[in-house]
């Protein structure tokens, strides 16, 4: 007989008293039936969906399971008693009292017009219910819980192989003992057994039963098993179902998925011969020797989402004997929170087995690989006790999440496939009961053009290189949302990922790396596509010039960085790329990410070069045309040096979206000056309060309403020499309203003009800047007590505005932000609209959430014109600039040394033959009008141009929408041209 035997965790949490095993169906419908043991019962009050969340009324819901209400009408409170127990629920109040004991809850009970609410989660908090529902059929189903995770599939047991079960129970009883009996029913008791027929638990305490086969089972069937579970008071029926299967493990050799068999014969020998090398193996060797010390313990049951694991305000909640949030001092309590603590338990446990699994690979040390059978063979045990979740997930509550940790459980099992710890019978069960329910539950919801299934098929892919089953790589790689049809359709052509997002990019780019490695090994090439390419060429061509990432939309984490810390999964990493491609743009940023940091990481070790090339930077300004990001870039002799700025124009974005067209994102000083704050937590308050809104970003909000979901597009894109000029619209993000901004950059300045305007009536128009450190401006003001005047409709975000001052300014004025070592000089240019100058505190990156200064421009009239100068400053101190509107389409810059006159055309924009913009560098204090001093015409396909007072210029460059032109003549000589796409760019220079 064999001592391996394949298991089953079943948890059965019975709460004492019992609830009855039926469940409760209520249907939100007019006639408000619910249906309870099979009878039909009528509530007064309908629940209520208040976005994706169930509310249901509190005397309604309570009295159909049995429990009695009373109200105290004054403290609008309700007592209710149900099983035993007191609950107290207070109306507005997010403590509340459960058999005397005080806890906080995530939602508060609360009023629905005259009719008190209780959420689903409070309400599974208190009764032990699972609330399940769907909003669009209107289906509610309130289940008993005392079966938490029964098995959501049959257990897959190897011919002649024992099956073995495990049945876990909770004493819920918050006051006595109790003692609970199995019995195995009499036609069933011929094939198992059981280790115990009685189990006496104290409150709060878990204990198991154990069921197995008494013989191995020798033929392939589907069997239906059950045990009958019994306390003083009710009975539970859990079902135990099997089938036997004759099971063949692929011939393959070992390892032949992400890592090969070759990248692992070369990583051994370079931990032993190269000096970086060696220095990453002592590092994952001591990450080793910490998971054998944790020994960490694998969840009994689904993960929830790490989002679930916050307290009220989206500070993340700690455990310490409990869920402890530290902000309030106050502990929280609820199955949805140990969900979420869950999430983070399984990170754990699967990345004590990836880092097991390396170290046992690259050194046989035993201990290691030890430790990693036990973790995959708790998952194998436990996975088919994993019930489907909401949003796809077993493992976790998303099937994004659960096909992540599949990619690492993977590749793990793939490094200890040839260790002699992991036998045969190990090997099947690992196969039957956790890798191919997982990628059966995994395939089984395509999740279309979408990060979630590039992760989808990077799961699918790499089990088929694991598995040696080349139906899962041709699933991943040719289906009909394999990798062949999301990078064709999913990829625009700009490079970038069509989610508007850098964060998702380079997280759908992560799992697009690993599937091609992994698939590599079976004669699959991904990275001859072109399309590829250009996604790994993307995000060096958007990064600020210190190589961090703008976060615009869902941007993720504020301050992520090309160059930052290593990630085992490849996020940001360019080893193999360089290796893939030579190209070197790649090998620069390596060596810029290695001269603060040391080389390391999965993709170094296995994939990475031995030397990395010296390369060269190639960064120039970009306008991302299909993402809608345009990007200028001023010239430096150093990328780090660079002015950049970023103007959001394109699309929505979908659900990852802001309400953002046009907002500025400026970088200079090498330091962010006025980013674009990045995106907190999606349960977060102020995720949706504060950064989705249009006034977080540094644009100009209308009527003090966000701005409507809508595209804009790029009018005109110019980097030629120093002429770097780009000018957008975005016409339908307020109804009727003209809305266009245009940006001039010079070598340490930028001139930005925004104009808006309504030909039918006035409007209140405030142009926002949002910068980092502390701010002082030259406009006289008083602090505001009376905030909700100024802000009259305190709300869109204007709530959170702090620390209100305001004035007004007739001339031009300037401000100055500092932060550290570095300022941002803000200039404003006198308009015909006097302007009132708002200054306050607003949150700031989404990582801090900390108060940072905010410049409000506010106007109001039929249109408006914001011409405002921003320079950057190394020490924060003001230069000598400012500026003077002559006439509607231009203005002059006053330098330390010389004067600058731009043209901009914001009305005839798209008109052949039309000047769209030009810039003229004279002396400082020269009188000159670049309206009225440049004159043209167009004669079929050449261009006349004269330019009045022209011995004034030390520089001269015009930018015209014109088709077909064959030659340019300025002041009767011709002159060089250069033609770009029906615009024509002319260039002089005379010094």
């Amino acid at each position: 007989m064999r001592s391996t035997y394949t298991k089953l965790i079943i948890i059965v949490t019975l709460i004492l008293p019992f609830i009855s095993s039926s469940s409760l169906k209520a249907e939100a419908t007019f006639n408000k039936k619910i249906y309870w043991n099979n009878t039909v019962k009528t509530i007064k009050n309908e629940p209520v969906w208040k976005g994706d969340m169930l509310w249901l009324p509190i005397d309604d819901i309570f009295s159909v399971i049995g429990a009695k209400v009373g109200w105290d009408k004054g403290r609008k409170q309700a007592t209710i008693t149900y099983k035993g127990s007191k609950i107290v629920l207070t109306m507005n109040v997010d403590r509340i009292q459960l058999g005397g004991k005080s806890f906080k809850v995530l939602e508060k009970p609360q009023m629905f017009g005259k009719i008190s609410m209780i959420s689903e989660h409070t309400l599974e908090e208190l009764t032990g219910l699972d609330v399940d529902h769907n909003k669009e059929n209107k289906k509610i189903h309130l289940k008993p819980s005392d079966v938490l995770n029964q098995a959501a599939t049959n257990l897959k047991v190897p011919l002649r192989e024992h099956a073995q079960f495990e049945v876990k129970i909770k004493n819920k009883s918050s006051h006595s003992k109790q003692e609970y009996s199995l019995a195995i029913p009499a036609k069933y008791s011929n094939q198992f057994k059981v280790d115990k027929q009685k189990l006496t638990l104290s409150p709060g305490a878990i204990g198991r039963f154990v069921i197995q086969s008494k013989q191995p089972l020798t033929k392939s069937e589907n069997k239906e098993l059950y045990v009958n579970i019994s306390s003083s008071s009710q009975k539970s029926t859990v079902p135990l179902s099997y089938e036997v299967s004759n099971y063949q493990l692929s011939k393959h050799k070992h390892p032949n998925s992400f890592i090969g068999e070759q990248e692992l014969k070369r990583a051994k020998q370079r931990i032993h011969n190269v000096q970086w090398a060696k220095n990453y193996w002592r590092y994952l060797e001591g990450q080793a020797q910490e998971a054998l010390k944790l020994k960490v313990i694998v969840p009994d049951q689904s993960a929830g989402h790490s989002s679930w694991y916050t307290c009220k305000d989206g500070s993340p909640l700690t455990y310490q004997s409990g869920h402890f949030c530290k902000k309030e001092n106050t502990y929280y309590y609820g199955d949805r929170y140990d969900a979420g603590y869950r999430f983070f338990q399984h990170n754990e446990a699967i990345a004590a087995l990836k880092t097991l699994s390396l170290a046992y690979a690259l050194s046989g040390n035993e201990q290691y690989g030890n430790e990693a059978v036990r973790i995959i063979n708790e998952y194998a045990k436990k996975y088919p006790n994993y019930a489907l979740q909401d949003r796809g997930g077993r493992l976790y509550w998303q099937s994004l999440d659960e096909a992540v940790g599949m990619v690492d459980i993977l590749t793990s099992y793939d490094l200890l496939y040839t260790f002699k710890g992991l036998n045969e019978a190990s090997k099947k069960n690992i196969e039957l009961n956790l890798i191919r329910p997982s990628i059966q539950t995994i395939a089984s919801s395509s999740k279309g053009l979408s990060n979630w299934q590039a992760w989808h098929i990077a799961a699918i892919g790499v089990a088929g290189t694991v598995l040696g089953d080349t139906s899962y790589i041709e699933r991943a790689v040719n289906g009909p949302d394999g990798f062949n049809h999301l990078i064709q359709h999913g990829v625009m052509s700009d490079g970038f990922w069509w989610e508007g997002s850098m964060a998702y990019h380079t997280y759908t780019l992560a799992a697009f790396n690993i599937l091609g490695e992994a698939v590599s090994k079976w004669n699959y090439d991904l990275f001859s596509n072109a399309s590829l390419k250009q996604m790994f060429n993307a995000p060096i061509s958007y990064a600020y010039p210190n190589l961090t990432l703008p976060v615009n939309n869902d941007g993720g984490k504020f301050g992520a960085s090309l160059i930052n810390t290593f990630s085992s999964k490849g996020y940001n990493d360019y080893e193999s790329a360089y290796t893939r491609y030579k190209d070197p743009t790649y090998s620069w940023l390596l060596n810029q990410k290695y001269k603060s940091l040391y080389r390391r990481g999965d993709f170094a070790l296995f994939f990475g070069e031995d030397v990395i090339g010296n390369g060269e930077s190639t960064v120039k300004s970009s306008n991302f045309k299909d993402v809608g990001h345009g990007i200028l870039r001023s010239n430096a002799r150093k990328n780090e040096d660079q002015l950049y700025v970023l103007m959001d124009y394109g699309p929505h974005g979908g659900s990852h979206g802001h309400l953002d067209k046009l907002a500025l994102d400026i970088y200079g000083a090498r330091t962010n000056l006025a980013p674009d704050f990045g995106t907190p937590a999606y349960s977060h308050p102020l995720y949706r309060s504060w950064y989705k809104q249009t006034l977080s970003h540094n644009t100009v909000v209308v009527d003090g309403q966000s701005q409507l979901e809508s595209k804009g597009k790029m009018v005109s894109f110019i980097d030629e020499g120093d002429f770097k000029h780009m000018h957008a619209e975005a016409n339908s993000a307020y109804k009727g309203i003209t809305y266009n901004r245009s940006i001039m950059m010079d070598s340490d300045y930028l001139l930005d003009w925004f104009h808006v305007s309504d030909p039918n009536k006035e409007h209140q128009y405030d142009w926002f800047l949002h910068g980092m450190g502390s701010l002082n401006t030259t406009v006289k003001s008083k602090a505001v007590k009376d905030t909700a005047s100024l802000l009259y409709n305190q709300k869109n975000g204007y709530e959170q505005l702090k620390n209100l001052s305001t004035g007004t300014a007739l001339t031009g004025w300037s401000g100055v932000f500092k932060n550290q070592t570095a300022g941002m000089q803000v200039y404003s240019v006198p308009t015909s609209n006097p302007v009132q100058v708002i200054t306050s505190t607003g949150p700031g990156p989404s990582h801090l959430m900390n108060a940072q200064p905010v410049i409000i421009q506010r106007k109001y009239g039929k249109e408006a014109d914001f011409i405002t100068i921003i320079r950057p400053s190394e020490n924060g101190k003001a230069s000598q600039i400012k500026g003077t509107l002559q006439t509607k389409n231009s203005v002059t810059i006053e330098l330390e040394n010389e004067d600058h006159h731009y043209y901009q055309n914001y009305r005839n924009g798209n008109t052949n033959g039309n000047l769209l913009a030009a810039k003229a560098v004279t002396e400082k204090n020269a009188t000159y009008q670049i309206d009225s001093s440049i004159l043209f015409s167009m004669n079929k396909d050449q261009i006349h141009i004269q330019v009045l007072q022209y011995n004034q210029l030390k520089q001269l460059s015009l930018y015209f929408d014109a088709k077909g032109i064959n030659s340019v003549h300025l002041n009767g000589s011709s002159v060089d041209y250069k033609s770009l796409g029906g615009r024509v760019m002319i260039n002089i220079n005379k010094q």
